[in-house]
């Protein structure tokens, strides 16, 4: 058989525009791929030999289930974004009354946030003036306390800076006098005791054991004194 006859009796199928005893007059809508294109009319004979077979009726239902199918399937798919721009629109719409309500509740906003600023400019106002009132006190009362400090100090005797400072020097000459009575006493006794020929040992010298002193010089250099032999 002819693919170009094949060609053209599934496209008159396809198109389901024409009627079953009379062939299209115009191929245009057939597609410029077709094998051979495929551009002019076949005779009526053969058109209406392939209309009246059965497997043009087999043909034609099948084409026209898949058309069915597929226009179901459209439909649901219609069916489908039509829910979906429903439910945006009775979400847009439920945002919009929200909007239209916030909008309606601007002005019972705005005059309670007037009336909140006004509240908190008085309880301003009234802030400073009790502040003002509370420095106004606090000097009062440092005033107050300073003349009652004056007062005390003039009642009562002030301290006797010059007294003290002179009983601080006496008694810091009298420790000098006894610690210079103290190093003439322990020079005494270093010259008393200490001494080579000392009296006090029977006129013996005294004997040197490891590296002790061995004279009174020595021994008054130790406690930090200036020898005999300077000492007036």
């Amino acid at each position: 058989m002819d693919p170009r006859s094949m060609a053209w009796r599934g496209a008159a199928l396809i198109s389901g525009g024409a009627s079953r005893s009379e062939p299209p007059a115009r191929l245009e809508h057939l597609p410029a791929d077709l094998p051979g294109h495929f551009r002019t009319l076949p005779p009526p004979e053969t058109h209406e030999a392939w209309m009246a077979s059965t497997y043009s009726r087999w043909v034609e239902r099948d084409i026209r289930e898949k058309l069915a199918l597929r226009h179901d399937q459209e439909m649901e798919s219609l069916q489908r974004r039509l829910d979906e721009e429903r439910g945006r629109h009775a979400e847009t719409r439920q945002k919009l009354q929200e909007a239209k309500r916030q909008l309606s509740s601007i002005p019972d906003q705005q005059g309670a946030l007037f009336r909140t600023r006004r509240l908190a400019l008085e309880s301003k106002q009234d802030i400073v003036f009790s502040a003002r009132v509370v420095l106004r006190e606090c000097f009062r009362e440092w005033a107050l306390h300073s003349f009652r400090c004056a007062l005390d100090r003039a009642r009562h005797p002030r301290p006797d800076v010059k007294g003290f400072q002179n009983e601080v020097e006496r008694i810091r000459t009298a420790g000098l006098q006894q610690w210079h009575s103290l190093h003439h006493q322990m020079a005494a006794a270093v010259s008393k005791y200490m001494e080579e020929e000392s009296p006090a040992k029977g006129g013996k010298p005294t004997p040197k054991y490891g590296l002790g002193p061995t004279s009174a010089d020595e021994a008054r250099a130790i406690y930090g004194l200036p020898p005999l032999s300077h000492r007036s």
